[in-house]
């Protein structure tokens, strides 16, 4: 059973017509969590957001893992961030074992961070992959993303993978960063 939300907090299925939602949210945690190693002109792009929209619009309709699902949260009525889940599969980045389950996105707004929604969300993402019988799973984080290491870390999630070097081609000067696989259980500590 995942961890007890706050009061006024709810988490819904993503639905086909939230393409332009999870674009929009995707969009402003990146623009947030990653300016400090990412150019601002790059995440401040008005194409960021809608090419985030495109995807996860396809990807809500088509997934492109068989059995990839989505949720939003909200809070006090507003949508607050969104996660997506799927079996495991080889992604651009990293191949996620077959075995296991892969959180491919757990992202809250800005204003959102730290206010107590992203533990009962984690845990409501990975415990969909339980339900689906894997006991682990895998997610990516950027290394410079030390806050959301320092979260996965903190729900006994660990480094445990190849590193690999994602390079960024837009209409600036190209840029790299680094990306780490984490692995953990689907049952994580600060589940009830």
């Amino acid at each position: 059973m995942p961890a007890p939300l706050p009061l006024g907090v709810v988490i819904r299925d993503a639905a086909p017509g939230d393409g332009p939602l999870l674009g929009r949210l995707h969009a402003a945690s990146w623009a947030s969590a990653y300016r400090h190693f990412m150019p601002p002109a790059y995440l401040d792009s008005p194409e960021r957001e809608a090419g985030q929209a495109r995807h996860w619009t396809h990807e809500l309709v088509t997934p492109s893992v068989p059995g990839g699902r989505g949720w939003i949260i909200e809070a006090g009525g507003e949508p607050a961030g969104f996660a997506w889940a799927r079996p495991g599969s080889e992604t651009f980045a990293y191949p996620s074992p077959e075995e296991m389950g892969h959180l491919d996105a757990i992202h809250l707004l800005p204003l959102r961070v730290g206010s107590g929604l992203g533990r009962p969300f984690f845990c409501h993402a990975l415990s969909a992959l339980a339900d689906l019988g894997f006991a682990e799973a895998t997610l990516g984080v950027y290394e410079e993303n030390v806050r959301a290491r320092g979260f996965y870390e903190a729900m006994g999630w660990r480094e445990d993978g190849p590193r690999r070097v994602r390079e960024f081609t837009w209409e600036g000067p190209p840029f790299s960063a680094t990306l780490l696989m984490y692995c953990g259980a689907t049952r994580p500590q600060g589940m009830v």
